[in-house]
């Protein structure tokens, strides 16, 4: 939702001052409304958002704007915001949906409600959490496509994010609805506009149902928590946790967030080989965390190019020679 939207369901008025107080500094900043419904600094600076109007004001610092500016009634911009919403909530017909009901396995009255109380529960520091399939059977769809759009404007209307981020997990992973940084929802106008609508009935069920790249996201094990081993671990207890877990390589932690490398059969073997009384520290080799957001695929080819970066111009030759070998049409 944009301070247009506001001007324009007549929640706020051209040229109505707009006053953000910060008592604890004694300051106090003044803004008008313009005709476009952008925000008028003293100085005649405008801008589109609140909260970097709000930052403009003061000189310095990051201030969720909807948050800070209050109208010439002394109510927030996030009051009149909630107030548009539910305005918009109340007026949608519950007695004649066919249209929606095609959408929406809940009308848009309860799927208000529903985002109202998760934004409530988020500024209370208690985000409700659940899977991405029952997120998106809020909008009646059964996998992520056209939907997504609608989904991401109407969270931004009630300043909620998903996280981790609803389109870069798998439909089994949890997220949760938590509140959003200003910059992240400041442009998106109000659910329901051209820019945000529904797709129409006709729209294709193979549109509807496409899902996103894949990412590191959707692979089952990536949200499932990590196992690994510290710095001080014996090689013992690293093999046990690599044959019951049935994995070739171990992260090495060295607290919640500081990887220090990897431990594989081979680094293990090579540090035996050479030092029979050799510790884990000399088997661990480089690593890098990645992202679950990170595309599957772009991390895949990174880690085929540093293999065959590794690999000397023989072992190279060798298996190409071995591939034609496979191929016999191949010259």
């Amino acid at each position: 939702m944009t301070i247009a939207d506001l001007l324009g369901s007549g929640l706020l008025k051209e040229g109505e001052r707009l006053r953000f107080v910060r008592p604890r500094v004694g300051e106090s900043h003044e803004a008008a409304v313009t005709r476009r419904g952008w925000i008028r600094l003293s100085d005649g600076e405008e801008f589109r958002s609140p909260s970097k109007a709000a930052m403009a004001a003061v000189g310095n610092g990051t201030f969720d704007g909807w948050e800070a500016w209050q109208a010439d009634d002394g109510r927030y911009l996030t009051q009149l915001r909630q107030e548009l919403l539910d305005r918009a909530a109340e007026e949608a017909d519950p007695t004649a949906p066919e249209k929606e009901q095609h959408l929406t396995s809940v009308s848009p009255r309860e799927r208000h409600a529903r985002l109202k109380e998760a934004r409530e529960s988020a500024e209370t520091g208690r985000p409700l959490s659940l899977s991405v399939q029952e997120l998106l059977a809020w909008w009646g769809a059964t996998g992520r496509g056209a939907v997504n759009d609608q989904i991401q404007a109407e969270l931004a209307n009630h300043s909620l994010i998903t996280s981790p981020e609803f389109d870069k997990v798998s439909l089994t992973a949890t997220v949760q609805l938590v509140k959003a940084a200003e910059e992240q929802t400041q442009d998106i106008p109000l659910a329901g506009s051209p820019a945000t609508a529904a797709a129409p009935v006709g729209v294709s069920e193979e549109l509807d149902s496409r899902e996103t790249g894949l990412t590191i996201g959707t692979l089952p094990s990536a949200l499932a928590g990590i196992v690994s081993v510290k710095p001080t671990a014996t090689f013992e207890e690293v093999i046990t946790l690599m044959v019951l877990h049935d994995f070739s390589l171990l992260p090495v932690l060295a607290g919640p967030h500081n990887l220090r490398g990897s431990v594989s059969w081979k680094s293990i073997a090579r540090a035996r080989h050479a030092d029979p009384g050799a510790h884990l520290s000399q088997a661990i080799v480089d690593a890098r965390d990645v992202r679950y957001d990170h595309d599957l695929i772009d991390v895949l080819h990174a880690g085929r190019a540093r293999l065959r970066t590794r690999q000397g111009p023989a072992q190279r030759d060798r298996r190409d020679r071995h591939r034609r070998r496979r191929r016999p049409g191949l010259r």
